[in-house]
């Protein structure tokens, strides 16, 4: 269409006034939703913590394992409100989709194909991500249209992922607001504070004085270590920005542990290719990180006694029936009688003894594959050298910092003996004389998801409103509003 210049002026006029009058509609029903939502809430609730101008956020971190969400975070929130599996799964030749915590209705689970909508750390299956937002935000009894989320993200997230993301928050469910973080951001948030909390108690040992053995470092810069489900990752964090040239990952996981001990229970013992859940629990419960291999591989040769015997490292692990046990166990006594073949038959009928699992060097062999991953052909480095590469690609100012403060995050950092093997590894791989020390929290696997619950509290200007997202579209928003000057990877945009 041509406009002629008489009425240029007039034409430009009235599309003024018509963004205008949009405008003035958009921010009239925004502000009768707060004005709503404020009534709902009620006098105690507006004077709350959370200090919100707009809307109470919720709070979302989605694993590969799990799914775990608070809404309204609050001053002693260490734990979310409601957990889940971040999948879903279809019993075999069925048609019905489980979502989430349904799957635990399936005891077996041997019977279930699943689908996850992460891999990796990475959104793969964005439709599967939405049924568990779904199945979570209805357990909470969250109302999306009159709410803003908090969600983590992993290093290093490629803008594809990003952009699914904020299409499942804003289309599908409509949020009001939306702030991301890396996962590391947040845990280095909670790990601030348990390092101050650690560094005041060490204070209370020596009369009120820091430690002469150590010196004062800045709690704002750490490296977290997070062994996930997938993947491991380190990532150095300064003043809350993730340093993303210094981010070192390595595909040994959770995952791959528990794939490599079922198949070494599968040719040793007895088939459990179907039985991952069953192997993972017996991870969870038996495995360990042994602080020198190659004696504790001798001990179950019967090479030599020096450093024990096998039955320093046997035990059992009885197996689900699904009728009486419904989940495996272990057994730690040796002295038992029921550690005996023949005194088990003698003492029960061989139809209804339990079946069982012998492990010795199955126990330590597993997680030997984070510091080896070498021993089955797979070419990446150890867990120790992932860390100390991460470090040394920072600059020197912050290495000291660095080595010093390695906080352990993630499902992985539960195994025993992680900790001190690390720690003991990584002290002659630096450079330079700095102190080494590895941190461990008492529930590493919600280090995430409390510093997360933290920066909802703190950071009220960082939401990416739903507003923004309409106007400008989502390559826009992942482009045009960047990344604070502090090298963080997350992206931040002022609530208007």
């Amino acid at each position: 269409m041509v406009v002629c210049g008489s009425n240029l002026d007039g034409q430009l006029e009235r599309d003024r006034d018509a963004r205008d009058h949009e405008m003035a509609t958009a921010k009239r029903r925004k502000t009768e939703a707060i004005n709503s939502l404020a009534a709902k809430l009620g006098p105690d609730d507006a004077a709350g913590e959370v200090r919100d101008v707009e809307a109470p956020p919720v709070v979302g971190h989605a694993g590969r394992r799990g799914a775990q969400l608070v809404e309204r975070p609050r001053a002693g929130d260490d734990a979310p409100r409601y957990r889940a599996p971040n999948c879903t799964a279809r019993p075999k030749q069925q048609l019905q989709v489980l979502v989430a915590d349904e799957i635990y209705t399936i005891k077996n689970h041997a019977q279930l194909e699943f689908s996850r909508p992460l891999e990796r750390g990475v959104l793969v299956h964005a439709g599967a991500q939405r049924d568990v937002f779904e199945r979570c935000f209805s357990k909470v009894q969250c109302t999306p249209r009159d709410s803003r989320i908090v969600v983590t993200e992993c290093a290093v997230n490629p803008p594809s992922a990003r952009k699914a993301c904020d299409e499942i928050l804003f289309e599908d469910f409509g949020f009001l607001g939306r702030m991301r973080l890396p996962a590391a951001v947040c845990a280095a948030a909670k790990a601030k504070e348990i390092l101050e909390d650690r560094e005041r108690h060490l204070s209370t040992q020596h009369g009120g004085k820091p430690s002469e053995k150590r010196l004062p470092y800045n709690h704002d810069c750490v490296l977290i270590c997070d062994m996930g489900h997938s993947a491991s990752t380190a990532t150095p964090v300064l003043s809350g920005g993730a340093h993303d040239y210094a981010v070192r990952r390595s595909d040994v996981g959770g995952q791959l542990v528990t794939g490599y001990l079922r198949d070494l229970i599968s040719y040793r013992q007895m088939e459990v290719f179907d039985e991952t859940a069953t192997i993972d629990k017996l991870k969870r419960d038996l495995c360990y990180v042994t602080q020198d291999f190659d004696s504790e591989l001798a001990k179950c040769d019967g090479t030599t006694k020096e450093h024990g015997t096998a039955s320093d490292v046997y035990a059992e692990f009885v197996l689900p029936d699904y009728h009486t046990i419904d989940a495996g166990y272990a057994r730690m006594d040796t002295r038992h009688p029921a550690f005996d073949p023949n005194e088990r038959r003698r003492r029960t009928r061989p139809d209804t003894a339990p079946q069982f699992l012998r492990v010795e060097s199955e126990r330590f062999c597993g997680p030997e594959l984070h510091f080896a991953p070498q021993d089955i052909g797979l070419k990446q480095c150890g867990l120790t050298e992932l860390v100390a590469d991460s470090i040394l690609k920072c600059p020197h100012a912050m290495r000291p910092n660095l080595s010093a403060q390695v906080m352990l995050v993630g499902g992985g950092a539960r195994c025993p003996g992680l900790r001190e093997r690390l720690q003991r590894e990584l002290r002659p791989m630096m450079l330079e004389p700095y102190d080494v020390e590895v941190v461990a929290p008492r529930e590493p696997e919600l280090t995430v998801f409390q510093g997360a619950a933290m920066l909802a509290r703190d950071n009220e200007g960082q939401y990416l409103s739903k507003l923004d997202w309409e106007e400008h579209g989502a390559d826009r928003c992942l482009v045009g509003f960047g990344r604070p000057e502090n090298g963080s990877s997350y992206d931040a945009m002022d609530v208007g």
